[in-house]
């Protein structure tokens, strides 16, 4: 993919499911993170971007976006068409100049982007629907029905599994978390 040496490890999962808490854990030194989400962030704040929003939209403001898009597939499609190429170039831009041979790419929606050749490994972080909504009713005041809505915009959890070389379960504490990342890393540094 043009990364010359460069191991891709990316942390996929379900919205809720805890993979930006298990990607932090991976990286750190000697591994870098580049964290997706956060580039897509930026997208919305690129005038290009805003401009495309604004004519398909009539808004760039991520909430209102959200409301939209969260709601209709088509409106989902839209924005992925507006915002994806944005985003891939900027995460391919950022692995590219990572300063580690291992990059964790914390790529929410790698797979639904048909990216999932990106990635060297592919860590899925699993979550039963139960914890994902006390999660998200704690993080974002999220209801049932928003979680719901926003996640039959993904692929299925059963569907992300099947490309994934490893998972971790997040349904128990923080620390057995912990200690299934802890066990990936050394797996990590052996191959």
């Amino acid at each position: 993919m043009g990364f010359g040496d460069k191991k891709i490890i990316a942390v996929v999962g379900c919205f809720g499911s805890g993979k930006t808490t298990v990607a932090k854990l991976l990286a750190g030194r000697p591994l870098e993170l580049v964290n997706a989400d956060k580039i897509a962030h930026q997208a919305l704040k690129d005038p290009v971007i805003k401009k495309l929003l604004l004519k398909e939209f009539g808004t760039f403001a991520r909430k209102e976006l959200s409301e939209i898009v969260f709601t209709n597939k088509k409106r989902t499609e839209a924005l992925n068409r507006i915002t994806h190429p944005w985003i891939i170039g900027a995460v391919k831009k950022k692995i590219k100049k990572a300063r580690s041979k291992t990059v964790i790419l914390d790529a929410p929606l790698l797979i639904e982007a048909g990216l999932s050749r990106l990635a060297d490994k592919i860590i899925f972080v699993k979550a039963s629907k139960d914890k994902i909504f006390l999660r998200l009713k704690k993080r974002d005041g999220l209801n049932k029905a928003q979680i719901g809505s926003r996640n039959k915009m993904q692929l299925a959890p059963k569907t992300k599994m099947r490309f994934a070389d490893l998972i971790i379960d997040n349904n128990a504490t923080l620390k057995k978390t912990k200690q299934q990342v802890m066990q990936i890393r050394r797996s990590l540094w052996r191959s």
